[in-house]
């Protein structure tokens, strides 16, 4: 919202199982946004449902790392065979939305607001565990 109202054209992001990319094109559509996905090259290949859903929605969807920006071309000079990371797919997305004075990057779950949440989860979760006098075997939980 915010950034079709500063008259931005374009987001890019990245993205590693496909969730926040899905998020983001989504909204993109919603908000008649440009969005281009840097997706870690081996959830590209392992989720293509997730994938796909991005482009149903309009996005461009890249294995990361790309030969189309600087920083993936260095990577893949580096190792041919690269799976990516969130790590080189967050420096594709930077570097194309630092080139165009339309296009804006946006973060997805490396913010402080996320870890904010799950804290809060946990901290609830903790405090409910203790109300019932119990703890547990095992704990099942999001991460990445």
């Amino acid at each position: 919202y915010y950034n079709k109202q500063a008259g931005i054209k374009r987001l890019t992001t990245e993205t590693g199982a496909g969730q926040w990319g899905c998020s983001l094109a989504l909204a993109g559509q919603m908000f008649g946004l440009e969005v281009r996905v840097f997706m870690v090259k081996v959830s590209y290949h392992q989720k293509p449902y997730r994938r796909s859903m991005m482009q149903t929605w309009g996005a461009n969807v890249f294995a990361s790392p790309t030969d189309i920006t600087n920083s993936g071309r260095t990577i893949l000079e580096r190792d041919p065979e690269s799976q990516g990371s969130l790590g080189i797919a967050i420096s594709e997305a930077v570097e194309e939305a630092a080139s165009r004075e339309d296009t804006n990057y946006a973060l997805g779950s490396v913010l402080n607001h996320v870890l904010l949440h799950q804290t809060v989860i946990g901290e609830e979760a903790k405090k409910q565990l203790e109300m019932v006098g119990d703890y547990p075997d095992m704990i099942f939980a999001p991460c990445g």
